[in-house]
């Protein structure tokens, strides 16, 4: 037994590992200023084990767990000490706040004020004591939604004002919005009226039990979570993309996800109190969710967004089921797995939620345009004969005469438009949807020519451009979205403008009426392949030959759209 003692003497004490009565135990000291908070001065796990060897194996996990009980205790410590009386919480002016941005400002600036008051010696102790049982009531009857507009509006309506008049709410009187806006505030001043008992009975502030004031989820000892899990998903996300090392695009989206499931929830919640219903609420708001919300409604959270785009007479168009699932949940279930990789939580609760959709059946979903949507789309006044084309109207022709893709369209360089074979036309080399499409030749078209062809692409050399849609391009070559842009402004502005409802007819459609009309020309299918980007790639692929250009443009001249007028007589 002695030397067993002198053996364990000699490994030496480690640190935290406790002795008691022949058990081993995990001791941690509570600092100062988080005792009152952890309610303990110390922190004891028990290892259940008599052997040290096994106790020390068990320590590092008990460590663990008594860490994060500390980690949590500091940030409800962080939290509280906004609503201490040493500073007020700000928010920029014409910004709008959440529900719980609202309440912490209310509730920050009504204690400062108390501060103030008490400091410079003017508080009225007995005229607060006369008053305060009126004015809970009142209080009560206003967060019960009991009381009449007229009654919100004298008890605390000024607290409104003042947010309305900051541009940090958008409510008007007697409105629902207003009500509800009146009652969160009316249980919020409560909770200031209960802070200031505790000071008049010297006993300094006690922490608010409202849920919108609610601090940092305390982490329970038993549960397997590190410190880190009271970090938002903000605070995780720079490490997280500075060890993932994606592109610029991808880190961009994942940004926003994260700003939008917290705008979601209302505020920004701590990794460790995620749960999968969190993430179901967020997947179930995004379905909702107009397409381009945050230029359609200008400084609108999601949820304000949705509310808005619902009270329209003709609501915008939601986000697709792929953009749901591929852009946002697809960002938001990584970022939750590596917090779960890394100890931080103990499991993804994005994990296996996502939008069902219909399986693709391999079609192509779109339709051709009819002879009554081509008249709409090629008419006055965007089509006006006294006004030069731009580049929506020269991508809509090109689209509709050379069957192009939108992101051949928008790569197209004037150097690759020449004569070949005492033919003007225009070469496809950028990056397209599939290798068979790299690179072919168009003839084109004589419309295109009767419409002033020439003489743009003449304008655009004189201009030192490089391509023929040079803003089209210049703002999708960063993102390599050639897609949008032309295509988003024909398919969510001018479709909706000419009354084309169909959501299969999009700005791709122009390529099917192309492929349509060649076939109802009776243009051989060896001859539609090459036109349309379909042939499969053999050695003499890449050389131009006069018999080919000469059939094509025969074909491509064959082209008619019954609804069609431009250039007709010219």
């Amino acid at each position: 037994m002695l030397m067993k003692q002198q053996s364990i003497d000699q490994m030496g004490a480690i640190r935290h590992l406790v002795e008691k009565a022949g058990w081993y135990h995990s001791r941690l000291v509570v600092p100062v200023p988080l005792r009152d908070i952890v309610g303990k001065k110390e922190l004891w796990t028990a290892l259940d084990t008599m052997c040290r060897s096994e106790a020390n194996d068990l320590l590092p996990a008990a460590l663990a767990k008594q860490k994060a009980t500390l980690a949590a205790a500091r940030a409800t410590l962080a939290e509280a000490s906004r609503w201490s009386g040493q500073s007020e919480t700000k928010f920029r002016r014409e910004r709008l706040l959440t529900a719980r941005q609202v309440a912490i400002a209310h509730y920050s600036r009504e204690l400062e004020t108390d501060d103030r008051t008490r400091n410079a010696g003017h508080y009225n102790a007995d005229w607060r004591d006369w008053s305060k049982t009126g004015c809970a009531k009142g209080l009560q009857r206003v967060a019960s939604g009991t009381a009449p507009d007229d009654e919100c509006d004298a008890i605390i309506g000024w607290a409104i004002d003042v947010f309305v008049a900051d541009g940090n709410l958008k409510a008007q009187r007697g409105t629902p919005e207003w009500r509800a806006f009146a009652r969160q505030l009316a249980a919020i001043q409560l909770e200031v009226e209960k802070r200031k008992d505790d000071r008049d009975r010297g006993e300094g502030d006690g922490m608010p039990s409202h849920p919108l004031l609610a601090l940092s989820p305390k982490v329970d000892a038993n549960e397997t979570v590190t410190g880190e899990g009271g970090k938002t998903l903000a605070q995780i996300l720079p490490e997280y993309m500075k060890e993932r090392r994606a592109t610029a695009r991808t880190d961009y989206d994942s940004e926003t996800t994260v700003r939008m499931f917290d705008e979601c929830m209302g505020e920004a919640k701590a990794v460790g109190a995620i749960t999968k219903a969190d993430v179901r609420t967020f997947k179930r708001m995004l379905q909702d969710l107009p397409v381009n919300y945050r230029k359609l409604f200008r400084g609108q959270t999601v949820p304000e967004a949705i509310k808005a785009n619902q009270a329209q007479a003709a609501p915008c168009k939601t986000l697709h089921v792929r953009t749901i699932n591929d852009k946002y949940l697809s960002k938001l279930h990584p970022i939750l797995g590596w917090c779960q990789r890394n100890d931080i939580i103990p499991n993804n609760p994005a994990s296996g939620v996502k939008v069902d959709s219909v399986p693709d059946n391999g079609e192509d979903n779109r339709k051709d345009f009819s002879p009554g949507d081509i008249a709409k789309i090629f008419a006055a006044p965007l089509f006006d004969p006294s006004v030069p084309y731009g580049e929506k109207q020269w991508a809509l022709l090109v689209a509709l005469f050379t069957g192009a893709r939108a992101g051949e369209s928008a790569q197209i360089k004037l150097d690759n438009i020449q004569p070949l074979h005492e033919c003007l036309c225009i070469t496809i080399e950028g990056k397209t949807k599939n290798r068979s499409s790299n690179r072919r030749v168009i003839p084109v078209h004589s419309t295109l020519l009767s419409l002033g062809f020439e003489k743009r692409v003449a304008d655009l050399s004189a201009k030192g451009a490089t391509h023929f849609f040079p803003e089209w391009f210049a703002i999708s070559a960063k993102s390599q979205r050639y897609e949008r842009f032309i295509p988003r402004w024909f398919n969510e502005r001018l479709k909706c403008q000419l009354g084309i409802a169909d959501k299969l007819k999009v700005f791709h459609s122009l390529r099917h009426n192309f492929t349509t009309a060649l076939d109802q020309a009776g243009v051989p299918m060896d001859i539609q392949e090459r036109l349309c980007g379909h042939a499969k790639r053999t050695p003499h692929m890449g050389y131009v030959h006069s018999a080919p250009i000469t059939a094509m443009k025969e074909a491509i001249e064959k082209l008619r759209y019954d609804g069609f007028n431009l250039g007709v007589g010219l």
